[in-house]
């Protein structure tokens, strides 16, 4: 009577080890990245500029997607294709340059 216990327990044993491996292998693991809300690494810092000198402003942001930085003065949108800014954008690090402040 002890063996045949010990026999149903070992059989019931590997009956859930074979049910708990076949599930393991359905089972759908999803990796992508998950989305983070922008985030401020090197944040813009207060500058005293001479009149008519060249000035570089600059800042690193993070997150996924990668955020995407605009450059404002006044509350209105910088226009870039006057050539008097100049912006560059490499990985999180953006910076604007203004040749003659």
């Amino acid at each position: 009577s002890k063996a045949i216990e010990e026999r149903y327990e070992h059989k019931t044993q590997a009956r859930i080890q074979e049910v708990v491996k076949t599930k393991l292998g359905e089972k759908y693991v999803r990796e992508e990245p998950m989305i983070r809300g922008p985030q401020f690494l090197v944040r813009l810092r207060s500058h005293t500029v001479f009149e008519n000198t060249p000035i570089k402003l600059f800042c690193t942001v993070e997150g996924f997607p990668m955020p995407v930085v605009k450059w404002y003065k006044d509350g209105v949108i910088l226009n870039l294709s006057s050539g008097r800014y100049l912006v560059e954008a490499k990985g999180g690090s953006h910076s604007l340059v203004i040749p003659r402040y």
